[in-house]
């Protein structure tokens, strides 16, 4: 399965990528909204795993993109917040799965 990684935090998303690839998936990751657009148009991944809360810059504008671009790209959020978090309801009407950072 090939999967792409998104999240701020260098060192989650480096040990997250290790774990995947020691799974035997092919992972890519990528720490911005704008660099995981141009790696999903590349690698057409089967799964994005993203954090929820992206820079005030990206935020509801990235997941829009994402979904007018890539609608049928499966997408696993992650949160430091739980399934209440604020970030999340803003997302709008879409289908996630929704899981709970380490």
């Amino acid at each position: 399965m090939k999967i792409l990684i998104l999240d701020d935090d260098e060192i989650l998303r480096c040990c997250m990528s290790e774990y995947l690839r020691n799974c035997a998936h092919a992972v890519d990751h990528g720490g911005s909204g704008q660099e995981v657009i141009l790696r999903v148009e590349h690698c057409r991944p089967d799964v994005l795993i993203s954090d929820v809360r992206l820079s005030a810059a990206e935020g509801v504008d990235f997941w829009s993109e994402v979904r007018g671009k890539f609608p049928d790209l499966p997408v696993i959020l992650m949160t430091s917040d739980g399934p209440f978090d604020p970030a999340y309801a803003s997302l709008g009407n879409y289908s996630y799965h929704v899981l709970q950072k380490p």
